[in-house]
């Protein structure tokens, strides 16, 4: 590599290729950390969900009641977190919506 031209031009291509790398990785771990806030909050909500449901003393809890206490949500994405957690929907007597977990109603 004698020739300054060529010398340069190999410099300048390690050079951008090194930092296209850089810019590649501090992108992906941004990406990610914004990805991880964004879906904190579902996975923190089913956990409590599977919580709720999972209360020794309830097999079955109405709609009414998990929308009381898992507050914040509209009635069909409430239901979606449901049925993501594994909970099946039922009706009362009286026609009411009752949840209760799959697993749980099994005899």
């Amino acid at each position: 590599m004698d020739d300054p031209k060529i010398a340069a031009a190999v410099i300048a291509g390690v050079v951008s290729i090194v930092t296209a790398v850089i810019s590649s990785i501090i992108t992906f771990r941004v990406s990610e950390k914004k990805h991880e806030r964004e879906y904190k909050l579902d996975y923190s909500v089913e956990e409590i969900v599977l919580k709720f449901l999972n209360h020794p003393k309830w097999r079955f809890r109405t709609f009414k009641t998990i929308k009381y206490h898992i507050a914040g949500f509209e009635d069909n994405e409430l239901r979606q977190i449901l049925l993501r957690v594994g909970a099946i929907r039922f009706e009362d007597g009286e026609g009411a919506e009752i949840w209760g977990l799959f697993e749980r109603i099994q005899p």
